[in-house]
């Protein structure tokens, strides 16, 4: 009897002495979910043995956990997104309540990576948001490519996902791959360079007097049509009648006409590897 009543003491009825038996959080009634920095008011009733509520005043605590709560029950959360265990104790008696801390409203959108890309590349950009405090919220942002330079966009870019291709001109294109969620929006760089070597063109085609010499030139490019230094080995190739169009220096493409008058279709011969172009001579 006096050990009960010594809890008693510590939460007893304020009206009578009778004996707390039972102890509810009736507010909220259900577990509550609030932003970081957000409040929600706890209430607890207590009870006699006959279900009579008895005028009580709990503790409250912390068990685990963020957030600070008041005397009253009044709980804050912090500042950090997470679960917290509340506990209210009466006379011996405790009940826990569980309540999660939520990432606040959606404050700002980091749009990452900036990108060099070579043209026809693919990349994967990515957005994440964040409220006031820097939590993370999860979002959907819609994605779009903007601020042409001299009228070209950097590329294109899936609307939903941020898959974005590079186009096929070269440059810096500040500030042109976008996410947005309503008007909360943010920006990444592109840089396209020039890709690898595609294709390359021999010119021009020419007509000579025997002995008579040529420049050729040859000219490469990369898928989006943009030109790419090269430095190709010139040959002479497809003989007419077992004869040669004529002759060719290897390094730098300056032709020698032969002696035999003819049309020698495809004869003078550019290549890089196997990427190849011939020009005609007659």
């Amino acid at each position: 009897v006096a050990f009960a009543g010594l809890f008693t003491a510590a939460c007893k009825d304020s009206t009578s002495p009778r004996i707390v038996t039972a102890l509810t959080i009736i507010s909220p009634t259900s577990p509550q979910t609030i932003p970081v920095n957000g409040t929600v008011q706890f209430t607890a009733e207590a009870k006699n043995a006959a279900g009579e509520v008895l005028a009580v005043k709990p503790t409250w605590s912390i068990v685990s956990g963020g957030g600070t709560i008041s005397s009253t029950g009044l709980f804050t959360a912090g500042t950090t997104p997470g679960t917290t265990v509340i506990a209210v104790t009466c006379s011996g008696i405790t009940v826990n309540a569980t309540i999660t801390v939520a990432a606040g409203p959606l404050f700002a959108i980091t749009v990452a990576p900036d990108t060099t890309l070579i043209v026809g590349a693919t990349a994967q950009f990515r957005a994440v948001g964040r409220d006031a405090l820097g939590n993370v919220v999860a979002i959907t942002p819609v994605w779009s490519v903007i601020n042409p330079v001299a009228g070209t966009l950097a590329g294109t870019i899936i609307p939903t996902t941020g898959l974005f291709t590079a186009g096929n001109t070269i440059g810096s294109y500040p500030n042109s791959v976008q996410a947005c969620v309503g008007t909360i929006c943010d920006q990444a760089n592109v840089i396209v360079i020039i890709g690898p070597l595609f294709a390359i063109t021999v010119a021009p085609d020419t007509t000579l007097v025997v002995g008579a010499t040529a420049q050729f030139r040859a000219v490469g490019r990369d898928a989006g049509g943009n030109v790419v230094a090269i430095t190709p080995v010139w040959s002479v190739i497809n003989p007419v009648a077992s004869t040669l169009a004529g002759t060719i220096i290897p390094t730098t493409g300056l032709f020698t006409a032969g002696n035999t008058t003819g049309s020698f279709p495809n004869s003078v011969q550019a290549c890089v590897g196997t990427i190849c172009d011939q020009a005609n001579v007659i």
